[in-house]
């Protein structure tokens, strides 16, 4: 039988992601037309990087929200 060890997810946020959602609601509020939703996934999906991996023995176990 095999142990259940801890597992470690960092979240990574491309630098130019939030300049970009910001630009996307700006744009939206000025024109008055609604964003693409699908457009606005395929940008998130390549301004985000989730890494899984199996967590050291000397981390903490912690959840941060921003």
């Amino acid at each position: 039988m095999s142990k259940v060890g801890s597992i470690a997810v960092e979240l990574r946020m491309a630098w130019w992601l939030k300049c970009y959602l910001r630009g996307v609601v700006v744009t939206a509020w000025l024109t008055g037309c609604e964003p693409d939703a699908a457009r606005i996934g395929w940008w998130m999906s390549l301004g985000i990087k989730v890494t899984v991996r199996q967590a050291k023995k000397d981390e903490v176990s912690t959840v941060l929200v921003r």
